[in-house]
């Protein structure tokens, strides 16, 4: 099981953790490493299996991690996109007003 753990410190401060519960014979993670993407510096720790992650912040006071999921995932590639890669997606945002959508 993955788990998340939040402390705040301070009305301005924080520290997480999360493990990553994986199968045993999946590759190690790389160690978290800063790289920028779209002009933003991003900090995240490399599956090395998919090139994703599980968990990433940027300089942009941005935090965001994938975990959990109610039923065992049974896999069934080719997948369109890594889920792993839909933090970095996700994080590379600039400009948050291209996800407005009209209200109806």
């Amino acid at each position: 099981m993955c788990t998340v753990t939040y402390l705040p410190v301070s009305s301005s401060s924080f520290i997480l953790t999360h493990n990553r519960d994986e199968h045993h014979t999946r590759a190690i993670a790389l160690l978290p490493e800063k790289k920028t993407m779209q002009d933003i510096e991003i900090i995240f720790p490399t599956d090395q299996q998919g090139g994703g992650t599980w968990i990433a912040t940027s300089k942009e006071f941005t935090l965001c991690l994938l975990n959990g999921g109610f039923e065992k995932h049974i896999p069934s590639p080719p997948y369109r996109h890594s889920r792993g890669l839909v933090i970095l997606d996700f994080l590379s945002i600039r400009r948050w007003t291209i996800l407005r959508r009209p209200m109806m």
